[in-house]
């Protein structure tokens, strides 16, 4: 009878100790960010101008095509490289999904989700310069 009792408390501690483990945290990028809404309607200057600004900017001056300084960009963008009122074949949105052969810009990494899709709205609302 003793012997049963150790050998049930020897399985019994063998199975605690093989139950032991470590969770592996994984950290997902704009994991938790919740999607910004797209806007009934997007502006160019006040929300697609602005995402220019902070990421293109530094390479798309000046000799650089499409120039996207404020004050031509939207003529520059709308000569090849979006076609209004659609986003798949607009050079532009291809870019920055780095789809068709088209390389990725901004080249230092993907946008988030929410700042692609603002694009793509404001192409398939018609790429108006407003």
């Amino acid at each position: 009878m003793k012997n049963k009792i150790q050998k049930v408390l020897m399985g019994c501690f063998s199975l605690l100790l093989l139950s032991c483990y470590y969770d592996e945290v994984v950290i997902i990028p704009d994991a938790g960010t919740p999607e910004e809404p797209i806007p009934d309607v997007i502006s160019f200057k006040d929300n697609i101008q602005p995402l220019f600004n902070e990421s293109c900017i530094s390479c798309h001056k000046g000799s650089t095509d499409p120039v996207l300084e404020a004050n031509v960009s939207y003529d520059n963008l709308l000569n090849g490289y979006v076609v209004k009122g659609d986003a798949n074949a607009s050079i532009l949105y291809k870019a920055l999904l780095n789809i068709d052969g088209i390389p990725l810009m901004p080249p230092d990494g993907k946008w988030s989700d929410s700042k692609i899709n603002l694009v793509k709205g404001w192409i398939e609302q018609g790429a108006l310069d407003n």
